[in-house]
């Protein structure tokens, strides 16, 4: 383990920092455990004093003020796993982590980004308690874990659900299957598609790091709902992540409208029974997700959406086709579950807090 602890002192920095320090200090830095992002071999301890707490998604943040011996302060941006939302759900709010003025502990991760930031791992609260990334992370110093409780959703909020679904029609709770391997993709490169693979760079080219996401990455989001909406000639998926929303046009006058590329595409959809099936053209995401699989401007896109015979899973498949990418059609299937009176909340994500009030 890599030691850096220090011991703490009273900063009277405070909010003003957060107007005067460089951006890239300020910035979301990625998921704290992902070693192309983070000094992953080297657990940092740090002691000081939180100047600053901004909770706000994509993850909470902290600054902490932490003196070395030679007496020289160090503003240190300090960042969590998990969304505000998430944590709401667990009936944990901004002053239940942290406030200012806190004396605190941490371990974590230092960011390849920027190397006075880290991605905490481990915090020791004021109480003696322990917030911990990870549920089955081991306690570092103390006893007692932070922990909360899933809160009941409003009874009227689940009747109003179950009166109002309608097929795929409602509210799916998180993605249940887990991320893909290198070996169900690699196999399938063509020679383009390896050497678009290799020059790949996680620090310059993740755009998720802004706050910004595209097809076919937002539908595979593990930790938010997504709404499917029916407007007659159009259908609405809301993601809760970065407040996306995809319009899926299901008659042919959709057709007329200008085709330009975008993130999400443009998309046409159909029923074959009740199964939603859309076909999705003119994307300009180039990668399929943040761990940097690369997609053309060629890629299109067919997703097949259907509600089981209970109504309490949604079914999902989505067919790849990108001639430059894969050498064939690359499918993934996955699934959510119904959770009547789970909603779709604004996510409101705010890469940096420069000028930004927490």
């Amino acid at each position: 383990m890599l030691n850096l602890k220090r011991r703490a002192s009273l900063a009277i920095l405070g909010w003003m920092f957060g107007v005067l320090a460089p951006a890239s200090v300020l910035a979301h830095h990625g998921s704290v455990v992902n070693p192309e992002l983070y000094l992953a071999e080297n657990l940092v301890e740090l002691e000081g004093e939180v100047t600053a707490v901004f909770w706000r998604n994509p993850h909470p943040r902290f600054k902490l003020s932490v003196i070395n011996e030679l007496e020289e302060e160090t503003i240190w941006e300090l960042e969590t796993n998990g969304s505000i939302n998430g944590y709401r759900r667990m009936g944990i709010g901004a002053n239940d982590v942290v406030q200012v003025g806190d004396q605190i502990k941490v371990a974590g991760f230092i960011s390849k980004i920027d190397t006075d930031s880290l991605g905490i791992i481990h915090i020791l609260l004021t109480n003696g308690q322990e917030f911990v990334n990870g549920r089955n992370r081991e306690l570092r110093w103390s006893t007692q874990r932070m922990a909360g409780e899933f809160q009941n959703l409003d009874e009227s909020t689940v009747e109003k659900a179950k009166q109002s679904a309608d097929g795929v029609f409602r509210v799916w709770a998180n993605v249940l299957e887990p991320g893909i391997k290198p070996a169900d993709y690699e196999p399938l490169f063509t020679d383009a598609g390896r050497e678009l693979a290799q020059a790949y760079d996680p620090l310059k080219d993740n755009f998720e790091l802004d706050c910004t996401q595209g097809m076919p990455e937002t539908m595979f989001d593990r930790g938010s709902p997504m709404e499917i909406v029916n407007e007659g000639e159009r259908i609405l998926i809301r993601l809760q992540e970065y407040d996306i929303e995809r319009v899926i046009y299901m008659t042919e006058q959709g057709t007329q409208l200008d085709r330009i590329h975008t993130p999400l595409g443009y998309s046409q959809g159909h029923w074959e029974g009740d199964t939603l099936v859309v076909n999705t053209t003119d994307v300009s995401w180039a990668y399929y997700d943040e761990v940097g699989i690369p997609q053309s401007e060629q890629v299109s896109f067919i997703e097949r959406f259907s509600a089981s015979d209970d109504g309490n899973m949604l079914n999902y498949q989505i067919i790849i086709n990108d001639p430059v990418v894969f050498s064939k059609p690359f499918v993934r299937n996955s699934s959510r579950k119904w959770e009547p009176g789970r909603q779709v909340e604004l996510f409101n994500c705010t890469p940096q807090w420069e000028g930004v009030e927490g």
